[in-house]
Order: structure tokens, then C-alpha cells, then sequence
């Protein structure tokens, strides 16, 4: 076997090949890890955010419906006394008010939890970004065309 080349080379293209993968695999791990720990500080970061907006949800429908009774008796009477409405006007007017003052306080939370939702985007935009990093450099490690005639597919 006198006449067999030896592939211990390290300009050897197998040997090449297996650094540009090897050095591909620890960058898109490196990647991989930066997009979990942009994800943690995101979900840190939106939970404190979010906390507010389930809190004055919360707050505005137990205050909506805790005080709907006392807010029905207190206008309709107050209607009924001063103004000189009938019961069933008063009563309406009452619900009305609360019903208006408890929609604005779940809106408010539903605002807040809203905008806890967009702090999610800085990990959506940097794995959008990862993922085309990852596709181009894979279009670069295609081989060069064979002479002849090119595929049809």
C-alpha cells in the first residue's frame, strides 16, 4: 500500500469540512442560547406588566359587581328623592352607572394585559432574524454547479 495517499492532512477538504460544521453547530448553539436567555428576560419583563393589567382587571369586575346593589340603591334614591323620577327610571339610571363604571375598569385592564402582550416582540424579531441568518448561511455552504446541464428541479 506503498501507493495510497495519506488523509491526515489539514488542508485535507474533509478536514475543512469538518471545521465549517463544527464551527456552524457551536454558532447556531450560541444563537439557540442568546434567543432562550432574550426569552427569559421577556417573560420576566411581561409577567411584571401583566401582573398590573390581571390586577386592575380583576380590581375593576369585583368593584363592578360588588357595588352594583349599594350603587342601584344610592342613585335610585337619590333619583327618586331629588329629582322626582319614578322607581323604575331611578333604577335604570343606577344600573346604567354601573354598568359603564365597571366596563371602563375591565377596559383598562384589558389595555394593560394588551400591552404586556407586545413586549414579546423583541424575542419574535431576533428568532425572525436568527432563522434567516440560519437559512443564508446554509444557501452559502451549497456546492458549486457541476458542469453540464442544470437540474430541472
Amino acid at each position: 500500500m506503498v501507493d495510497q495517499a495519506t488523509m491526515n492532512g489539514s488542508n485535507h477538504p474533509a478536514t475543512k469540512l469538518g471545521r465549517n460544521v463544527s464551527g456552524y453547530v457551536q454558532d447556531i448553539i450560541t444563537l439557540v442560547e442568546l434567543q432562550l436567555r432574550l426569552l427569559a428576560v421577556d417573560v420576566r419583563d411581561g409577567s411584571k406588566a401583566a401582573g398590573i393589567g390581571v390586577g386592575a382587571l380583576a380590581i375593576g369586575i369585583l368593584a363592578a359587581l360588588g357595588s352594583m346593589p349599594l350603587v342601584f340603591v344610592t342613585i335610585s334614591a337619590a333619583l327618586i328623592e331629588f329629582a322626582g323620577w319614578s322607581y323604575t327610571l331611578s333604577l335604570g339610571v343606577s344600573a346604567l352607572f354601573g354598568l359603564l363604571a365597571g366596563a371602563g375598569a375591565a377596559w383598562f385592564g384589558w389595555k394593560r394585559l394588551l400591552a404586556a402582550g407586545e413586549t414579546f416582540g423583541r424575542s419574535k424579531a431576533e428568532a425572525v432574524e436568527t432563522l434567516k441568518w440560519i437559512k443564508e448561511s446554509l444557501r452559502s455552504f451549497e456546492p458549486d454547479a457541476a458542469p453540464g446541464p442544470r437540474p430541472r428541479f
